[in-house]
């Protein structure tokens, strides 16, 4: 198991360049035996193979569907490394969002940075974050099941139903008619209800 006082690499991909490099002067100064890396293009993360001791930190202020489609992809490239969401508000993310993304731990960049250097410890520790202490608020998407929500969740950020069985694995008639039972459960009629009703809100505001 890694400890603190084992040499450790960090990676911090996302949008802001500020925020990635103010988390990285603050981590570096906990974990001082450590490497760190601003990586600019999420790509380059996938070029070669990671080790047990590599922890990738994913910096969104706000996830869209080319986010999400990168996350899962380098998600699946690069393990044994770790990787912390840190985005704004992680309570607004469904448990089946965060379990398709498949990571390690999440945590608000609203929150006092002391709190990241904890999270990390913990993840190091073998501490697999708990999905469960997110809620989804009391909406008609309580209805729906873990796969119904989980396409449903890619529907909103844009996906077509291509894109959906790309990211999720699943063949595109199988979407469409997950997609078909989520209308039917949701008392909607198409996809453009789907996607504009503020009532079918999963992300919560940016």
């Amino acid at each position: 198991m890694l400890t603190r006082e084992e040499n450790l690499r960090f990676h911090l991909v996302g949008h802001n360049e500020m925020l990635k490099n103010f988390i990285s002067g603050h981590l570096q100064g906990f974990f001082s035996c450590s490497e760190f890396t601003v990586v600019k293009q999420p790509d380059f993360l996938l070029r070669r193979r990671y080790q047990e001791n590599e922890i990738v930190l994913c910096v969104y202020s706000s996830l869209n569907a080319k986010d999400i489609k990168q996350m899962i992809h380098i998600r699946k490239m690069i393990r044994p490394a770790k990787v912390i969401l840190l985005t704004q508000d992680p309570s607004f993310f469904p448990p089946a969002f965060l379990q398709t993304l498949d990571v390690d731990a999440v945590y608000s960049i609203n929150k006092n940075i002391c709190g990241l250097t904890e999270t990390i410890l913990s993840v190091l520790r073998g501490n697999k974050y708990s999905y469960a202490e997110f809620r989804v608020p009391e909406s008609p998407l309580l209805k729906l099941t873990s796969k119904e929500l989980e396409v449903f969740i890619f529907l909103r950020t844009g996906m077509t139903n291509k894109e959906i069985a790309n990211v999720s694995g699943k063949a595109e008639s199988t979407v469409k008619a997950q997609l078909k039972s989520v209308y039917k459960k949701l008392g909607i009629n198409n996809r453009w209800a789907a996607l504009t009703s503020p009532s079918m809100e999963v992300f919560g505001p940016n």
